[in-house]
This record gives C-alpha cells, sequence and structure tokens, in this order.
C-alpha cells in the first residue's frame, strides 16, 4: 500500500522525526497499517490551530508511525489535507492528538496511519 506522507520543512529548533532516532535494523520489514478518517464535523476550535482528536488502535506514547493522505482520496480531500497544515501533537495510548494550523479542513479525509514500531 503506498501513501501520500504529511511532511513539512524542518525549522531550526524542531524535534528530530522519531524515525531519525531508530535504527533500521529495529523497523519491521512491513508496517502495520490503519485506514481511518477525519471526519470533518470533528475539529476544534474556532480558529488555528484546530485540534483533532484521532484513535488509532494498538499505538502507545512510544510508537513510531506515519500518518498520510490515502490511496484513492479525491483532488479536493488532498487540497483540504494539504491547506490545513497538518502536525501531529501529543501521542498516548490509542489516541494520537494532531492540529491543523492552516485551514479547518471542511470535508472528511481518508488518512493511513502507519505504524513502525
Amino acid at each position: 500500500m503506498a501513501i501520500q506522507s504529511i511532511n513539512r520543512i524542518r525549522l531550526p529548533g524542531d524535534a528530530l522525526d522519531p524515525l531519525d532516532a531508530v535504527p533500521l535494523q529495529q523497523l519491521p520489514s512491513s508496517p502495520t497499517t490503519q485506514d481511518l478518517t477525519l471526519l470533518e464535523a470533528n475539529w476544534q476550535g474556532a480558529s488555528a490551530p484546530f485540534q483533532y482528536d484521532l484513535t488509532i488502535s494498538g499505538i502507545t506514547a512510544t510508537s513510531v508511525g506515519q500518518l498520510g493522505l490515502s490511496n484513492g482520496a479525491t483532488g479536493n480531500q488532498a487540497e483540504q489535507l494539504a491547506l490545513a497544515f497538518i502536525r501531529i501533537g501529543e501521542q498516548t495510548t490509542n489516541q494520537l492528538t494532531i492540529y491543523a494550523d492552516g485551514d479547518k479542513p471542511s470535508v472528511n479525509i481518508p488518512v493511513t496511519y502507519l505504524r513502525f514500531v
């Protein structure tokens, strides 16, 4: 399954990507995937950053993963995700909090979470 990653440019002082600290031999040969939907109605807040609490079964506070646009997403969904400027915030057992620093998405967006560790 190929997905498109949500990436952003690192700025001075940004934290390193969690995968930078994981030796390659410790990464599984095939990450686990979970298809999810960011529901337009579940974004919280009246202005940026908007918050979304996403339930992802099996993750922990120390899991290493990546959230990306699912295959089959429409052009409008991809554009809405890009304009949202999504970033991952807090991560706890079975929950990932993400933030939209740009526009609040006005459509449901299909995403895939890849868990490496």
